[in-house]
């Protein structure tokens, strides 16, 4: 999920030089285009990571528990910090108006 998040908003800003915010767009076409698919999918990626990441904190959980099951700690822990992360940095890219 992560990785989605990056390519979601790597196309919009990054790509499509858009905004966060309506206003910065403009009159330009394709940034408001930009801008209503940020909208859209913002919802989406901002749950999505945040339930993924309570799921894996939950795999490790069970991989503490499970002594067999220990070495998959630090994989679970690195896909909790990535899903924080793109929680995160979703979250903090609001869509204005």
């Amino acid at each position: 999920m992560p990785t989605l998040v990056a390519c979601c908003m790597s196309w919009s800003f990054l790509i499509g030089r858009g905004a966060s915010v309506r206003q910065l767009v403009g009159d330009d076409s394709v940034g408001l285009s930009d801008w209503s698919l940020w909208l859209k999918l913002w919802p989406i990626l901002v749950f999505v990571p945040l339930i993924a990441g309570v799921i894996q904190f939950g795999c490790v959980i069970a991989a503490a528990a499970v002594a067999s099951q220990r070495r998959w700690i630090p994989i679970a822990l690195a896909g909790v910090a990535m899903s924080a992360f793109a929680f995160l940095t979703v979250a903090h890219n609001f869509p204005d108006a």
